[in-house]
């Protein structure tokens, strides 16, 4: 196997790695919530936190988020999350940081 696996949802392509990564290596339970979130992203700054790869903040940069913000304390996730939002085009618009969410909470707010 060669990492990672493209998977394709909503008309974005996401990169996981189906070993290393989190559980399955995608939260395909998801899928109906992050179509659903892409009717009330437009022109809205979106955060992802615990967001993985960013299936949910690199879904809205691509239904017109003009701004999103993705956290995850994994390296891994957090590449393969720039990645993906690149292959997206729309790696000017979402920003990865790898952080424990709440120390990134705490530091923000």
């Amino acid at each position: 196997y060669n990492a990672p696996t493209d998977v394709r949802e909503n008309g974005c392509t996401f990169y996981v790695d189906l070993l290393e990564g989190q559980k399955t290596g995608w939260f395909y339970d998801q899928r109906d919530n992050r179509a659903m979130l892409t009717n009330f992203v437009n022109g809205k700054r979106v955060l992802d936190l615990y967001s993985y790869v960013g299936g949910f903040g690199i879904q809205s940069a691509v239904y017109g988020a003009s701004k999103v913000v993705c956290v995850d304390s994994s390296e891994l996730a957090v590449e393969l999350g720039r990645q993906s939002a690149n292959a997206n085009s729309v790696g000017s618009r979402v920003t990865f940081v790898q952080r424990d969410v709440i120390a990134f909470l705490d530091e923000t707010a």
